[in-house]
């Protein structure tokens, strides 16, 4: 069993409503799971982390990001860019250059990013799936976000058609038949998604 016990906290915000928002003393976790918080007596069997001066509250959530965006973010073509014209300059122009070793990079910065702002569930709308790639980007962000601990939400996109837009390479944008693309989000969600309500991992259809 793993144990953990986070005491000597400022304050303690627990996500509940009313008085019980606000709470003082220690939390107690068991195998992952919050069991109690309030004035604890230490066990033997835990491990201690003194949070002194600091607060504890929810991770929080973002509701939507573009993970592999992360190693675009120094595209001397987007800088000072409104989001449409970045969106034209930058990442539908270099999506070719996301291979498996860009988007696994990718992944870690945005992840690690996210974590330092207090982050810990992260749904991430992927869309850059192919008939031609020899790598499932689903496996590699589910395991970026399995090795920094964080909960993620793939949101599975792709497309069906193709477009040529912005500059770069000129690449047009990746697609699957839809066939094909059904049948790889039933096989990612038969693969990565959790159905329990604590699950670390889920996946969402978003075309």
């Amino acid at each position: 069993m793993n144990a953990l016990l986070i005491e000597n906290a400022e304050g303690i915000f627990t996500g509940l409503a009313g008085d019980a928002m606000r709470a003082q003393g220690s939390i107690r976790i068991r195998d992952g799971v919050i069991t109690a918080i309030g004035v604890l007596t230490p066990e033997s069997s835990e491990r201690r982390l003194d949070a002194s001066g600091c607060v504890i509250y929810p991770g929080l959530i973002s509701t939507h990001h573009h993970l592999f965006q992360s190693v675009l973010k120094g595209v001397q073509a987007g800088i000072n860019q409104p989001l449409a014209g970045w969106l034209r300059s930058v990442p539908y122009a270099y999506w070719s250059k996301i291979d498996e070793q860009a988007l696994a990079v990718a992944a870690r910065i945005g992840l690690a990013e996210l974590l330092l702002s207090g982050t810990t569930t992260v749904a991430d709308h992927h869309y850059l799936f192919s008939d031609t790639y020899r790598f499932d980007p689903a496996a590699v962000i589910f395991e970026a976000a399995r090795n920094l601990g964080l909960r993620l939400v793939l949101c599975r996109g792709g497309g069906t058609k193709t477009s040529h837009v912005g500059g770069g390479d000129g690449a047009p944008t990746p697609v699957e038949p839809l066939e094909r693309m059904l049948a790889s989000v039933e096989a990612c969600a038969q693969r990565f998604h959790d159905p329990s309500p604590a699950g670390l991992t889920k996946v969402a259809m978003a075309p």
